[in-house]
């Protein structure tokens, strides 16, 4: 079974590497062509949007991507095919609804003259979010059976539709263009979801009940969370210090993504591994699956993002332009704010798993309104600066919040000193990069001292015993599946930085937490 996952995992990795990959290029390429200001316009649409979109999600993609696997491990192949169904045709109600709304307030504001130049920017952010909610859907049910070859080819064909339309959007319709391609990006997810309506079946009235429970808590934890993990400190940029602004911000979180996605792409099969494991009962498999996938995250996602934070001040204007400068401090505060949040990925997914999504919606308001009161205070003084501060703190006490629900109220081990020894490792190879760029800060030095970066990272992992004989051998599952001529490369590697001293990696002593027997 393990096996399934993490070939699933591979898929759903290429999946996210295109959409990413489709988000940052597309991004650079507005920066290009439209400017600092243009580049804000696109940024508060866009974030508009994506606020809206889990309004009308209605927690359904949650939901489904929760009890697919549920029901795939209790052996329930009929059911999974009735809900997928039941939750499609009441999304594409919701998102009708919402189309009829939006039509509605267009033609009352064109009534009484109040209909600007603004319009094609609206409908083009109207399209946004009825896309972008269909494929978020469509993307979760493909998480829900650990994703398929076919998840990965939408991905990579979106991602070239998603590019040539802002290319030429761009150019052409200039920032109308540019929002309209992220409709473009999730058009072909968004039209699988519309077929997944077909789907019929009859849906027990106790799992209606459940499912109404789950759809509830996530809707409001999407929402809430809306606002902590995506952009709301643009509302206050925008409010206070204008678009450039926002322009400059969109562009911080963008780097923040880069660095962050590989390592979040790796989590993609989680949610449907744990969720299979919970409707198998088998809280031992969740608990080892739990340690060794944060541990393992951690792994990539230290280095990644304390990398690119010490490379930032040369990559950013060497990516987006000068004009993008002053992004720079903003962008490192993020990056570096991302290095601790991304792992905690696992224990989101964990929460979700053992249906307690009730506790992410809690603390995703006490989040929402903590960045809403640090919005008000910082953001109007410090600005670009202050909005990173406040989103790094707020994130930053979740995680925080989040591992200790998790060990007290769950009973799950948190790997805390096992994070802390592949922090330090990260850094100290991380200071490689930055030591070059201090001595001479050009482009090349930095290409020449990436490499150098990443051969000095299996030695400090290797001096500070960070990995450990458990972590080795999910590594060889997951080499297993590379291609044959890297594998031994990989497999050297793996054997020079393992240390026998460290066999789980955690010291708060909660529940036991052995190898999975999948």
């Amino acid at each position: 079974m393990l096996a399934r996952f993490l070939k699933g995992s591979v898929f759903g990795a290429l999946a996210g590497a295109a959409i990413a990959l489709g988000s940052f290029a597309s991004g650079v390429v507005i920066a290009r062509l439209l400017g600092v200001t243009q580049t804000g316009h696109v940024a508060y649409v866009v974030w508009l949007a994506l606020l809206v979109a889990p309004i009308i999600d209605l927690g359904f993609a949650a939901t489904v991507g929760r009890y697919i696997p549920a029901l795939r491990g209790a052996d329930d192949g009929e059911q999974v095919h009735a809900i997928t169904g039941y939750l499609a045709r009441r999304l594409v109600a919701a998102c009708c609804l919402f189309v009829a709304a939006a039509i509605i307030l267009l033609l009352i504001l064109a009534d009484i003259n109040r209909l600007s130049v603004a319009a094609p920017l609206a409908i083009a952010g109207g399209a946004v979010v009825v896309a972008q909610t269909l494929g978020a859907f469509a993307y979760a049910y493909f998480r829900g059976i650990v994703f398929t070859e076919r998840a990965a080819q939408f991905a990579i064909a979106s991602f070239a539709l998603q590019f040539l339309a802002v290319a030429g959007g761009s150019y052409a319709f200039g920032a109308v263009g540019a929002v309209g391609s992220y409709a473009v990006a999730m058009v072909l997810p968004a039209i699988f979801a519309l077929f997944l309506t077909a789907k019929w079946g009859t849906v027990p009235p106790d799992m209606r009940k459940r499912m109404r429970r789950y759809a509830l808590f996530a809707w409001g934890s999407n929402i809430a969370g809306a606002l902590v993990w995506s952009r709301v400190e643009v509302f206050f940029l925008e409010r206070y210090w204008g678009l450039d602004s926002v322009g400059l911000f969109a562009i911080a979180l963008a780097l923040s993504a880069l660095a962050a996605q590989g390592p979040t792409l790796m989590a993609n099969g989680v949610l449907a591994f744990m969720a299979e494991k919970h409707g198998r009962k088998d809280q031992a498999g969740v608990g080892a699956a739990y340690s060794a996938g944060t541990r393992a995250i951690a792994l990539i996602a230290f280095p990644l993002c304390l990398s690119m934070v010490a490379a930032i001040p040369i990559l950013l204007p060497a990516i987006y332009g000068k004009a993008f400068t002053g992004a720079v401090p903003a962008a490192m505060i993020i990056v570096a704010a991302a290095a601790i949040t991304v792992p905690s990925i696992i224990a989101t997914n964990l929460v979700q798993a053992a249906e307690r999504n009730d506790f992410i919606f809690g603390s995703s308001l006490v989040g929402a309104a903590v960045s809403m009161l640090c919005g008000i205070l910082l953001i109007p003084r410090y600005g670009l600066v202050g909005a990173a501060l406040s989103r790094a703190a707020v994130q930053l006490a979740l995680v925080a919040i989040g591992a200790v629900f998790i060990h007290r109220a769950l009973g799950f081990a948190f790997p805390i000193l096992a994070l802390v020894r592949t922090f330090v490792a990260a850094l100290l190879s991380s200071l490689v990069i930055a030591g070059c760029l201090l001595a001479t800060g050009t482009i090349l030095v930095l290409v020449a001292a990436i490499p150098l970066a990443i051969a000095s990272y299996p030695l400090t992992l290797r001096l500070l015993g960070v990995v450990s004989s458990s972590d080795a051998a999910l590594m060889a599952n997951g080499i297993a599946l590379l291609p044959s001529q890297l594998r031994p490369l990989c497999h050297r590697v793996v054997q020079f930085v393992v240390s026998s001293s460290n066999d789980d990696g955690s010291d708060f002593h909660g529940k036991a937490s052995p190898p999975s027997p999948a």
